[in-house]
Protein backbone atom coordinates (compact mmCIF):
# COMPACT_ATOMS: atom_id res chain seq x y z
CA UNK A 1 0.00 0.00 0.00
CA UNK A 2 3.27 2.16 -0.03
CA UNK A 3 2.47 3.66 -3.23
CA UNK A 4 -1.01 5.30 -1.98
CA UNK A 5 -3.51 3.97 -5.01
CA UNK A 6 -6.69 5.31 -3.10
CA UNK A 7 -7.26 7.23 -0.44
CA UNK A 8 -10.09 8.23 2.59
CA UNK A 9 -13.26 8.99 0.85
CA UNK A 10 -12.26 7.75 -2.25
CA UNK A 11 -14.90 5.75 -3.91
CA UNK A 12 -13.11 2.17 -5.42
CA UNK A 13 -14.06 -1.31 -6.87
CA UNK A 14 -11.69 -3.88 -4.74
CA UNK A 15 -11.75 -7.45 -4.27
CA UNK A 16 -15.26 -7.74 -6.07
CA UNK A 17 -16.66 -4.61 -3.79
CA UNK A 18 -17.28 -1.26 -4.43
CA UNK A 19 -17.80 1.19 -1.85
CA UNK A 20 -16.03 4.62 -0.14
CA UNK A 21 -13.17 4.02 1.81
CA UNK A 22 -13.60 4.53 5.29
CA UNK A 23 -10.30 3.49 6.90
CA UNK A 24 -6.66 2.80 6.01
CA UNK A 25 -4.69 0.59 8.94
CA UNK A 26 -1.83 -1.24 8.82
CA UNK A 27 -3.06 -4.38 8.27
CA UNK A 28 -6.85 -3.70 6.46
CA UNK A 29 -8.87 -1.48 4.11
CA UNK A 30 -12.51 -0.66 5.30
CA UNK A 31 -14.91 0.48 2.56
CA UNK A 32 -18.76 1.32 3.36
CA UNK A 33 -20.86 -0.28 0.31
CA UNK A 34 -23.40 2.04 -1.20
CA UNK A 35 -26.02 -0.38 1.11
CA UNK A 36 -24.60 0.72 4.30
CA UNK A 37 -22.06 -3.01 4.70
CA UNK A 38 -18.43 -2.71 5.79
CA UNK A 39 -16.37 -4.70 4.11
CA UNK A 40 -12.61 -5.02 5.28
CA UNK A 41 -9.97 -6.46 3.02
CA UNK A 42 -6.03 -7.43 4.09
CA UNK A 43 -4.02 -4.95 2.48
CA UNK A 44 -1.82 -7.74 1.62
CA UNK A 45 -5.15 -8.36 -0.72
CA UNK A 46 -4.87 -5.63 -2.36
CA UNK A 47 -1.52 -5.01 -3.01
CA UNK A 48 -1.92 -8.18 -5.06
CA UNK A 49 -5.14 -7.63 -7.12
CA UNK A 50 -6.46 -4.79 -9.75
CA UNK A 51 -8.04 -1.61 -8.07
CA UNK A 52 -10.58 0.82 -9.90
CA UNK A 53 -10.36 4.16 -8.57
CA UNK A 54 -13.23 6.18 -9.91
CA UNK A 55 -12.43 9.27 -7.59
CA UNK A 56 -9.08 10.30 -9.15
CA UNK A 57 -10.35 12.22 -12.62
CA UNK A 58 -12.55 15.40 -12.51
CA UNK A 59 -14.36 13.70 -15.36
CA UNK A 60 -16.10 10.42 -16.31
CA UNK A 61 -18.37 8.99 -18.87
CA UNK A 62 -21.50 7.41 -18.65
CA UNK A 63 -22.64 4.73 -21.33
CA UNK A 64 -26.24 4.05 -21.46
CA UNK A 65 -28.14 1.20 -23.69
CA UNK A 66 -31.53 1.91 -24.79
CA UNK A 67 -33.51 -0.90 -26.93
CA UNK A 68 -36.16 -0.18 -29.20
CA UNK A 69 -38.87 -2.07 -31.28
CA UNK A 70 -37.71 -3.08 -34.28
CA UNK A 71 -39.10 -0.77 -37.55
CA UNK A 72 -38.39 2.51 -34.71
CA UNK A 73 -37.07 5.54 -37.09
CA UNK A 74 -33.83 5.00 -35.73
CA UNK A 75 -33.16 8.72 -36.53
CA UNK A 76 -35.66 10.44 -34.72
CA UNK A 77 -34.63 8.31 -31.66
CA UNK A 78 -31.50 9.10 -31.53
CA UNK A 79 -32.25 12.90 -32.30
CA UNK A 80 -34.54 12.45 -28.83
CA UNK A 81 -31.58 11.37 -27.03
CA UNK A 82 -29.10 13.53 -28.79
CA UNK A 83 -31.66 16.44 -27.98
CA UNK A 84 -32.32 15.27 -24.21
CA UNK A 85 -28.15 15.78 -23.46
CA UNK A 86 -27.36 18.44 -25.24
CA UNK A 87 -29.95 20.34 -22.90
CA UNK A 88 -28.81 18.59 -19.62
CA UNK A 89 -26.44 21.21 -18.09
CA UNK A 90 -24.34 18.24 -16.65
CA UNK A 91 -23.48 16.45 -19.53
CA UNK A 92 -20.24 18.21 -21.00
CA UNK A 93 -20.02 19.97 -24.63
CA UNK A 94 -16.43 18.54 -25.28
CA UNK A 95 -16.24 15.73 -25.53
CA UNK A 96 -20.16 16.06 -26.98
CA UNK A 97 -22.54 13.55 -26.38
CA UNK A 98 -22.28 10.55 -29.06
CA UNK A 99 -25.74 8.18 -29.94
CA UNK A 100 -25.41 5.84 -32.66
CA UNK A 101 -27.23 2.05 -33.19
CA UNK A 102 -24.99 0.04 -31.73
CA UNK A 103 -26.58 -3.51 -31.89
CA UNK A 104 -29.07 -5.90 -33.20
CA UNK A 105 -30.32 -7.24 -30.93
CA UNK A 106 -32.91 -10.63 -30.73
CA UNK A 107 -36.05 -8.02 -30.03
CA UNK A 108 -35.07 -4.16 -30.24
CA UNK A 109 -32.82 -2.27 -31.78
CA UNK A 110 -29.80 -1.10 -29.38
CA UNK A 111 -28.68 1.89 -29.24
CA UNK A 112 -25.64 3.44 -27.40
CA UNK A 113 -25.26 6.90 -25.31
CA UNK A 114 -22.20 8.39 -24.17
CA UNK A 115 -22.00 11.37 -22.34
CA UNK A 116 -19.01 12.87 -20.09
CA UNK A 117 -20.05 14.72 -17.05
CA UNK A 118 -18.39 16.10 -13.55
CA UNK A 119 -17.75 13.11 -11.34
CA UNK A 120 -19.92 14.30 -9.45
CA UNK A 121 -22.65 15.13 -12.34
CA UNK A 122 -22.59 11.24 -13.40
CA UNK A 123 -24.95 9.23 -11.55
CA UNK A 124 -27.53 12.17 -11.46
CA UNK A 125 -27.44 13.00 -15.20
CA UNK A 126 -27.18 9.07 -16.42
CA UNK A 127 -30.89 8.70 -14.02
CA UNK A 128 -32.30 12.10 -14.93
CA UNK A 129 -31.47 10.89 -18.38
CA UNK A 130 -33.22 7.50 -18.55
CA UNK A 131 -36.07 8.66 -17.74
CA UNK A 132 -36.34 11.36 -20.10
CA UNK A 133 -35.31 9.21 -22.47
CA UNK A 134 -38.41 7.03 -21.40
CA UNK A 135 -40.99 9.82 -21.21
CA UNK A 136 -39.93 11.28 -24.57
CA UNK A 137 -40.04 7.58 -26.02
CA UNK A 138 -43.52 7.84 -24.81
CA UNK A 139 -44.37 10.78 -26.24
CA UNK A 140 -43.37 10.20 -29.45
CA UNK A 141 -45.02 6.79 -29.30
CA UNK A 142 -41.64 4.92 -29.55
CA UNK A 143 -41.91 1.44 -28.04
CA UNK A 144 -39.32 -0.33 -25.58
CA UNK A 145 -39.62 -3.25 -26.31
CA UNK A 146 -39.04 -6.31 -24.36
CA UNK A 147 -38.17 -9.81 -24.84
CA UNK A 148 -40.55 -12.32 -26.32
CA UNK A 149 -40.72 -15.38 -28.93
CA UNK A 150 -42.95 -16.16 -31.85
CA UNK A 151 -43.61 -19.92 -31.56
CA UNK A 152 -45.14 -21.54 -34.56
CA UNK A 153 -46.51 -24.68 -33.79
CA UNK A 154 -47.09 -27.64 -36.63
CA UNK A 155 -48.92 -30.21 -36.89
CA UNK A 156 -47.52 -33.38 -37.09
CA UNK A 157 -48.57 -35.84 -40.31
CA UNK A 158 -49.24 -38.65 -38.62
CA UNK A 159 -51.93 -37.06 -36.17
CA UNK A 160 -53.32 -35.73 -39.86
CA UNK A 161 -53.60 -39.57 -40.96
CA UNK A 162 -55.37 -40.77 -37.75
CA UNK A 163 -57.98 -38.05 -38.44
Amino acid sequence: MAFKPFKVGHVVVAQGHTGTVAKIQILYTHLMTFDNQEVIIPNGNLANSDIVNMSTQETRRAELKVGVAYGTNIKQAKEIILNIFENDPRALKDPAPFVALNNFGDSSLDIVVRVWAKSADMWPMYFAGMEAINSEFEKHGIEIPFPQRVVHQIKEKAAEEES
